[in-house]
């Protein structure tokens, strides 16, 4: 790992964070905001594959609050950690105490891959890193969707990225490269904010960077 990535993350920005969740405690409108755009669709995939029904999330939010799960987390942990701990809770709860989740069949909660919290975990980190990077370079993030067909868009060749965004060939070349560094260093902000220690930002970095390769992810360097 580069001298860059072994530095230690930023405690601010964990602390940051731990510190806007406890404001969802307090009902905080910014806060839940900021907590459902970054995190909504995570937790809905996660129950879809846990509890196989779309419709498992809904309840799921005011479970947050009804068991003051942000004031008694462990802030020790990483943050990844922590978050897929309150869903296999929410789901296991939801097996136990109510029939419309009960089946035959093997309980998926039990039986979740780590291998698919990685990656859906990792996949959500993406899609952060992507929203920020669109934020402060527009044309950077869509030469990376439109190339590599991130999301859902249709990939796209230099040639036709460049009449998109009026650049010639090397222009469009030297922007995905440009836009591949960029996305790769908020996608590693995005990693370090979740973790306290390099060791863990180190540990963290290598199961988003697989995991990511492993789903045929190229947009970033990192």
């Amino acid at each position: 790992m580069s001298e860059a990535r072994m530095q230690e993350p930023n405690g601010s920005d964990l602390s940051t964070r731990w510190s806007r969740l406890g404001q969802l405690e307090s009902g905080s409108a910014e806060a839940w905001r900021w907590f459902l755009d970054r995190y909504r669709g995570y937790v809905a995939t996660r129950l879809r594959y846990l509890l196989r029904d779309a419709d498992a999330a809904e309840a799921f939010w005011g479970y947050l609050l009804e068991k003051n799960v942000f004031a008694r987390a462990d802030r020790s942990r990483p943050f990844r950690a922590f978050l897929n701990g309150v869903v296999r809770n929410y789901a296991h709860a939801l097996r136990r105490d109510d029939a419309r989740w009960r089946t035959a069949e093997t309980d998926p909660v039990a039986s979740a891959a780590p291998d698919a919290e990685i990656r859906d975990w990792s996949l959500t980190l993406l899609d952060n890193a992507l929203a920020a990077l669109r934020t402060v370079d527009p044309r950077a993030w869509r030469a990376l969707v439109a190339f590599y067909g991130l999301g859902g868009s249709p990939e796209l060749g230099a040639s036709a990225i460049g009449e998109e965004l009026s650049l010639k060939g090397n222009a469009v070349h030297a922007l995905l490269h440009r836009a591949r560094a960029r996305l790769g260093r908020k996608l590693l902000a995005e990693i370090r904010q979740t973790v306290s220690t390099s060791a863990e930002l180190e540990a963290e970095t290598a199961l988003v960077r697989a995991a990511l390769d492993a789903a045929g992810v190229r947009a970033a360097s990192f």
